[in-house]
């Protein structure tokens, strides 16, 4: 056995570019996932079900068709990319436990109590507008520094996702859907 393990490793010190060619394969199926990496994931986790909660809130009190469209377009693509990023986090070996913050806890408690429809969906369409700025952000940084090739494609097509929603709530909020 030491005998085996020797020669492994004299030959990795004689073919050192062969070395590289063993890590990368060998760290390929596993990839190590940095700390700005592991942040990430678990703040889109946190943003995906935060919208999806505040948009199932919202359609429970929402009258405007816009607001509405808007409601049920969030709340389809954050399932659809929190369950793409459950797969993208068990591929890397990283669990995810998100967890409705104390920031948009506060924006559901305001939705449920918003004294009307109106004011329900005026609260609705300030929070989206703020956290789709906020991840753009996040996503845009993410999708151009990450090591990771699938955690920036990842990030990559969520901003595109996440623009088209941000400029749905600017266009509603600066229109009189009110």
């Amino acid at each position: 056995m030491k005998t085996r393990l020797w020669g492994h490793f004299a030959s990795l010190l004689i073919a050192p570019s062969l070395v590289a060619v063993v890590a990368v394969t060998n760290t390929s199926a596993a990839t190590s996932l940095t700390d700005s990496d592991k942040a990430f994931l678990d703040a889109i986790a946190t943003s995906d079900v935060a919208e999806v909660e505040l948009s199932r809130a919202a359609l429970a009190r929402l009258q405007t068709p816009a607001v509405n469209s808007l409601a049920q377009a969030i709340t389809s693509d954050h399932n659809q990319n929190y369950q793409a990023l459950v797969d993208l986090c068990r591929q890397k070996q990283y669990a995810v436990a998100p967890q409705l913050d104390a920031y948009h806890g506060e924006v559901l408690r305001k939705i449920n109590a918003a004294p009307s429809a109106q004011a329900a969906e005026q609260i609705y369409i300030d929070a989206v507008t703020a956290d789709q700025s906020a991840l753009n952000g996040l996503l845009e940084q993410t999708a151009g520094n990450s090591n990771d090739t699938e955690v920036a494609r990842f990030a990559s097509d969520l901003l595109t996702m996440v623009k088209s929603h941000a400029a749905t709530a600017q266009q509603l909020s600066a229109s009189s859907w009110q």
